[in-house]
């Protein structure tokens, strides 16, 4: 066995080490506070390579693996900490040295021990979160992270074949910048909803609802995604985001129903305010409360701040995802069956049809949620990696979405913003000119006293109803509204 071990002071630091035949190990660490600290390899050699390592042992017919390099082991001690703090660790790169050299670079992976949380002391080898970014004739280069997008909140299987760094990378970046925008979007139109006083109609009522319910998620997967080092901060920020996932489907499922009645019930149908928000608000705990009394120990992944897709917890969230994206789904079929059929959509060519059939998509889609049900496909094998682009770009934009075609394009908060700004000219124009109203009283009564004396003069002034038709005379003959002409 060959140990090395070294002190570094800035975020990142590395070691070089080579074993009895020569075959030289690369090995590099960076901390997530970037101080700096001790840190050691040891590397062991079995001196049989026919034995084979099963992983994820705890598991029912569990896949073997022939052990092809010797097995390293890291120790990290951050710089302030005083303890082994191998959770901390941002980034792990390790170029080790093949001990057989024939091994097919298409089966090769690379697996780290996974602690039981119950049990500290048992585990199993796995390869989740670690993955193969290169390797040759004689050596083979892993790569371990924490990098997180959104794509995970729908994975219901650990990815067989993890994605390049660079396009995790690339994914995290587009994660944080859709849901930066996403967010302030969504504050915005918080914001409108209540200047405008719009929230007396109950469409607009759970759009804000479901607004605030996706803005609470994004604003908790943005930053608590990186609080993996702390089991019981990751576990909270999983349970939070579990909770706020689920209330934002359960508004989705409230904007579908609520489209549905609007679209098929001939008189105003209306939803009792105060069950709108206990399915909105309230539903969600039995799930989030059931699903931590069950899996507490093992309730968020290894390497995510996360539901657990190993141990089959994470239908907690994908179950409820795809009832409601598929009711969403009928409810939408419907609504554009019933827009299409109506008589003056009856009249017009096919590709106007066809043009106002996708408008209602657009506008309907963001608020059902069903985009999400794309999301499901980043466990399909060999689709993994466009579908995880697609959804991470969908799924970061809903905000985006509400905002343009539920904000800032909706007719009935336009309405209300020119009623606003009318409202505030006037009030602006009575403080520069404050006589100006109290003329234009004293005007318009002067015109009434006018009005008044011309009636008298030409004689009495019959009363007219609503027809137009005077009301007392024997012969009804039609006259105008008009008081100057009574």
């Amino acid at each position: 066995m060959t140990f090395e071990a070294q002190t570094f002071s800035s975020e990142c630091g590395s070691i070089s080490t080579s074993l009895g035949d020569g075959a030289r190990n690369d090995f590099s660490i960076c901390t997530e506070s970037g101080k700096g600290g001790h840190f050691g390899v040891g590397i062991s050699c079995v001196p049989d390579s026919s034995i084979q390592f099963p992983l994820d042992a705890d598991e029912p017919d569990a896949p073997a693996s022939l052990l092809t390099s010797c097995v390293a082991t890291l120790n990290l001690v951050e710089e302030g900490n005083g303890s082994t703090t191998a959770d901390r660790v941002r980034n792990v790169t390790m170029t080790i040295a093949k001990t057989e050299e024939g091994a097919e670079d298409d089966r090769l992976i690379c697996a780290y021990w996974r602690k039981l949380y119950a049990n500290e002391s048992e585990g199993s080898w796995s390869e989740d979160g670690l993955r193969v970014v290169g390797s040759n004739a004689s050596h083979v280069i892993c790569s371990s992270d924490h990098l997180t997008n959104f794509a995970i909140l729908v994975r219901v299987v650990p990815n067989k074949q993890p994605l390049s760094q660079t396009h995790d990378t690339i994914l995290e970046v587009l994660s944080i910048a859709g849901g930066a925008i996403s967010v302030t979007c969504l504050s915005i139109t918080l914001v409108l909803y209540i200047w405008l006083k719009v929230y007396r109609s109950q469409t607009l009522v759970i759009h804000a609802n479901l607004a605030v319910s996706i803005l609470v998620s994004q604003v908790i997967f943005l930053v608590g995604k990186d609080a993996i080092d702390n089991k019981g901060v990751c576990k909270l920020v999983a349970a939070l985001l579990h909770y706020s996932l689920l209330s934002s489907f359960s508004w989705m499922m409230l904007e579908g129903a609520n489209l549905y009645l609007k679209s098929t019930s001939i008189f105003r149908t209306n939803i009792q305010v105060w069950l709108l928000f206990v399915l909105g608000w309230v539903s969600p705990l039995p799930i989030v409360g059931v699903s931590l009394g069950v899996r507490f120990n093992d309730y968020t992944s290894v390497h995510s701040c996360w539901l657990n897709n190993e141990n089959g917890l994470i239908w907690a969230f994908v179950g409820p995802v795809i009832i409601v994206t598929l009711l969403n789904l009928c409810v939408l079929l419907k609504v554009i069956h019933v827009f299409l059929s109506l008589e003056a959509m009856a009249d017009k060519p096919r590709a106007k049809r066809i043009k106002a059939g996708a408008r209602a998509v657009l506008l309907l889609t963001p608020l059902l949620g069903i985009t999400w049900l794309i999301g499901l496909f980043v466990n399909v094998d060999g689709a993994d990696l466009v579908v995880s682009y697609l959804f991470v770009i969908l799924s970061s934009s809903q905000g985006v979405c509400i905002f343009l075609l539920h904000c800032a394009l909706n007719e009935e908060v336009g309405k209300a913003f020119k009623l606003k700004r009318d409202k505030l000219r006037k009030l602006h124009s009575s403080k520069i000119h404050p006589n100006q109203g109290r003329t234009s009283k004293t005007t318009d009564d002067s015109r009434r006293s006018k009005q008044k004396k011309k009636a008298v003069t030409w004689g009495p002034c019959l009363s007219t109803d609503k027809t137009g038709f005077h009301s007392d005379s024997t012969k009804r003959s039609e006259v105008h509204h008009d008081s100057t002409k009574c």
